[in-house]
């Protein structure tokens, strides 16, 4: 028991794991600029913090443009029961095809 208790106070004194990002050194160091290369070091905790803000930026990317896709396919539902629209949308389907396309892309990075 004792052992355990001296092993974390022993990992408590040690400085944070840091990476670069460019050259892709890892070390204990308490520097904030690399060592090989000058560039600012990140620790674990800088690096996991910036996925999750990633990972909602990415969630909130495709819910809005799932929300953009919903409107205007009903834009365009509605502007196809008009017989002066429909004529137009259907000289262009390749156009629709387009749009759906960006929209699935942009969805799908997000």
């Amino acid at each position: 028991m004792n052992k355990n208790v001296y092993q974390m106070n022993q990992n408590a004194d040690r400085p944070p794991l840091r990476i670069c990002f460019k050259c892709k050194f890892e070390g204990t160091t308490e520097a904030q600029k690399c060592p090989r290369c000058d560039r600012p070091l990140f620790t674990e905790r800088n690096i996991r913090v910036r996925g999750i803000l990633m990972t909602v930026l990415g969630l909130f990317l495709s819910g809005f443009m799932s929300v953009i896709t919903f409107f205007v396919t009903g834009l365009l539902v509605s502007a196809a029961k008009k017989p002066q629209t429909n004529a137009r949308l259907n000289q262009e389907p390749q156009l629709f095809v387009l749009i759906y396309i960006i929209f699935g892309g942009v969805i799908a990075m997000g």
